[in-house]
């Protein structure tokens, strides 16, 4: 970090943490408040402004709120830079208080600001080139040049817009790893991080340990399940352990089953369902055949919101934009029907998530599935691991609760 430069630091910590269910600061992370793993990291000289209501911290911090209270992120983004203007700092850094390694993250956006001093302004990229615009570095001159950009306080405003419009020109980007980008805004995210160190990654890492290639190539693991025994949740905690690029097979969900008649989807057999739930060549085709091979993956997911941007639009295909998917030594590619023997040719290890079922039940009900496609889902399931995958046709079984 800039040496011998006085530092503040801006932790966003509003909103309403709707999706959580309650007050997630306040959730237990490693025998911590997440708020306090966020602040964790930081320099111990650096000045703490924490934009949002009072909450207890291990260390001094100075409160302020975005003006209004509930004015969103890049109100919250102003008014914390504004409090960071007023003292004697001369370089200011701002992490989002719902990221438990977002301390880290400002350290080392901090660190490289120190190796260049002609850069004034950096901001974090995700592995897909995403800029994250609540994570950055800046300058004093930068901070005055984007806080005398906002209008009225940017209540309401578009953090990135703000950022890459008044700054633009001078921001320059600096990726950073998957682990020191999360940020927590749902109970599975919290257990993602949670489970990076559990048994089963450690399990899984292991089985991949074994199917190293001698050639180089990436290692594919399926990670194969019913729905709702946590797959999506383990891979994530794979991601965040070693950087692994996660494919998620429901992005792959079937155009023409979707659009089906439910009429004339009831009329199908279980193995027909299983065959036709999910677009198989598109999957392998245009993500698993490139990252197998050591080659991004770009392709367009299957839009499970049902709308266009903004979400007022529906789209008349059922995909959303193009997404592309980093190379890595490790692919994982998880999802109901991941070990299926189409891809099998692509795939080096495969593993079974299992719970049981009436925990399953529990994780589907509350996340709201439709029932009649759940039925439809269920028997297409039952097919697959009855005929296509049982627990004896897979290298690792593993508990996903």
């Amino acid at each position: 970090m800039p040496p011998g430069e006085p530092i503040a630091v801006v932790v966003l910590a509003g909103g309403t943490s709707r999706r959580f269910g309650q007050d997630k600061l306040a959730a237990s992370v490693e025998g911590r408040s997440l708020l306090d793993v966020a602040l964790g990291a930081l320099p111990e000289t650096a000045e703490v402004v924490v934009v949002g209501p009072v909450r207890p911290t291990s260390r001094p911090v100075c409160f302020v709120r975005e003006d209004p209270a509930g004015g969103g992120p890049a109100a919250a983004l102003v008014a914390g830079l504004r409090q960071g203007l007023s003292g004697t700092a001369q370089v200011l850094a701002v992490l989002p208080a719902d990221a438990p390694a977002g301390g880290e993250a400002a350290v080392a956006l901090l660190a490289a600001l120190a190796a260049d001093p002609a850069a004034t302004a950096l901001v974090a990229v995700d592995d897909e080139g995403r800029e994250q615009p609540l994570q950055l570095v800046l300058r004093r001159p930068a901070v005055v040049t984007l806080v005398t950009a906002a209008v009225d306080g940017a209540a309401g405003a578009s953090a990135r817009r703000l950022l890459l419009g008044s700054l633009g020109s001078q921001l320059e980007r600096v990726r950073l790893s998957p682990r020191t980008l999360f940020d927590i805004d749902t109970p599975a995210q919290l257990a993602a991080w949670s489970a990076q160190d559990s048994p089963a990654v450690t399990a899984l890492l292991e089985l991949v340990e074994r199917h190293r290639r001698a050639d180089g190539r990436p290692v594919v693991l399926a990670l194969d399940g019913a729905s709702g025994t946590g797959k999506s949740t383990l891979a994530e905690a794979v991601r965040l352990r070693t950087g692994a690029t996660v494919l998620p097979g429901d992005d792959f969900y079937s155009v023409a089953f979707a659009d089906a008649d439910p009429g004339d989807l009831a009329l199908l057999t279980d193995a027909e369902i299983a065959d036709r739930v999910f677009d198989w060549s598109r999957l392998r085709v245009e993500a698993l055949a490139p990252l197998a091979a050591g080659r991004p993956a770009r392709y367009r997911p299957y839009d499970w919101t049902g709308a266009g941007a903004g979400g007022s639009t529906a789209r008349p295909d059922r995909l959303g934009p193009p997404r592309t998917l980093p190379s890595a030594p490790l692919v994982v590619l998880e999802g109901v029907y991941a070990a299926r023997p189409e891809l099998a040719d692509l795939v080096t290890a495969t593993a079974l998530v299992a719970v049981p079922d009436a925990v399953r039940q529990q994780r589907r009900d509350a996340r709201g599935d439709d029932p009649g496609r759940q039925e439809l889902w269920e028997r297409g399931e039952r097919h697959h691991f009855s005929r296509l995958r049982t627990a004896v046709d897979v290298d690792l079984v593993v508990p996903g609760d």
